[in-house]
């Protein structure tokens, strides 16, 4: 029943105002209504307006189904006593959203999430992936991938859960960003794949669960997987730079995802490396690339700017091991650099520890995520002095 009505709708304008019609054996009624005076000029040059049900206040198909049939006989209610002033009770409630330009929601005709081919002028692109596994392709420009909690079926009043799928991002280039809404650092589980034929792990996989509140008091969780292709290649061509979380007050918080450094020769062959890399200006996550047993990860801190830095900084390990090496010779330059605070679990294995410099003109914490580490060899790991 309901996609038989959904698929009798059209929109009309008139100018200032658009029209929701409902037509079916020859007659129509407008069932919804919106007004757009001024909308032109609030749009700008490329942002764009979609209609979106109003699911809440569209109670007609739900709450009364018995009044309805699978093919409803338009033609008996035009001789009824009321005629088709009985037609707006079929009331269907919608609002007018403002996307901005670049905003990419629905799959293409050959089933990937793809920018536009005539929006090259843009700065930026968002993605909004859905239920399901979608293959996302991104651009060499900026791009955000913004996962926003989804109820599928509004009709539930208990707390539910959908399982979102498994994503791949494949993207060239630009300065882009992971999003997820309604989540914490804590949602998100970090790890380093092979995928396809690859040579090493090199592409990240994050595991996510997202929570919110919907407007008819749902509780909803979002569950999946992202698999970003190539983070961890030469080149950095495919790496994702920030990863960010929003909280539902809209707090957010972003991380500097570090990225694989390789060691080249004259020839541009890699001859070294990788070193997972990040600076000293933003919170990072860190992702070892290798598993125990398999080689040492080296985890490099970067002075990127001493006079822009924060004066504490906070860097989230996952993948950690006893035979990887912090290397926090760059910090150096804030201060010779000591362990002053380590916070182990009830087993005894190093949580989280705190580096200072200087007398704690800048503050290091590193935390240890899905992992335990022992206090002796984190003293060992963490290397102060300048390496060769």
């Amino acid at each position: 029943m309901y996609e038989y009505v959904y698929s009798r709708l059209e929109f009309q304008t008139n100018g200032d105002e658009l029209a929701l019609k409902y037509s079916d054996s020859g007659n129509s009624a407008v069932v919804g209504r919106a007004t757009i005076n001024g909308m032109t000029s609030a749009l700008g040059e490329k942002n764009r307006v979609e209609a979106v049900e109003l699911k809440k206040l569209s109670q007609d198909l739900r709450e009364s189904p018995e009044e309805f049939t699978a093919t409803m006989d338009f033609q008996a209610i035009s001789q009824s006593s009321n005629g088709y002033g009985a037609l707006p009770d079929l009331n269907i409630a919608f609002a007018l959203e403002l996307l901005p330009a670049g905003t990419v929601r629905g799959a293409n005709k050959y089933g990937v999430l793809a920018a536009e081919l005539n929006d090259h002028g843009l700065n930026e692109r968002i993605y909004n992936p859905s239920e399901g596994d979608d293959s996302i392709l991104g651009t060499k420009g900026s791009d955000s991938y913004e996962y926003i909690v989804q109820a599928f079926d509004e009709s539930l009043s208990q707390a539910a859960t959908y399982a979102m799928g498994e994503d791949t991002i494949f993207d060239i280039g630009g300065q882009d960003v992971l999003l997820f809404s309604n989540a914490t650092i804590d949602d998100l589980h970090f790890s380093a794949i092979r995928v396809g034929r690859e040579s090493a792990r090199n592409s990240l996989q994050v595991d996510y669960a997202q929570k919110a509140v919907m407007d008819n008091d749902q509780e909803v969780t979002n569950a999946g997987v992202v698999t970003w292709q190539g983070h961890f290649g030469q080149g950095n061509r495919q790496a994702v730079e920030i990863i960010e979380v929003t909280n539902a007050q809209g707090d957010s918080q972003r991380y500097a995802l570090g990225r694989a450094s390789y060691e080249y020769d004259h020839k541009g062959y890699a001859i070294g490396g990788p070193a997972i890399t990040t600076n000293n200006t933003i919170d990072s996550i860190m992702v070892g690339q290798n598993s125990i047993g398999e080689g040492e990860d080296r985890f490099v801190f970067e002075l990127s700017d001493s006079s822009s830095a924060e004066k504490n900084q906070s860097a989230y390990f996952s993948n950690y091991d006893s035979g990887d090496i912090i290397d926090l010779s760059a910090y150096v330059a804030f201060g010779q650099g000591e362990v002053s605070e380590v916070l182990t679990d009830q087993q005894g294995n190093v949580e989280s520890a705190t580096v200072t410099f200087g007398g704690e003109s800048f503050v290091l914490d590193l935390v240890f995520r899905e992992t335990r580490v022992d206090t002796t060899s984190l003293q060992e790991a963490i290397i102060f002095g300048q390496q060769g």
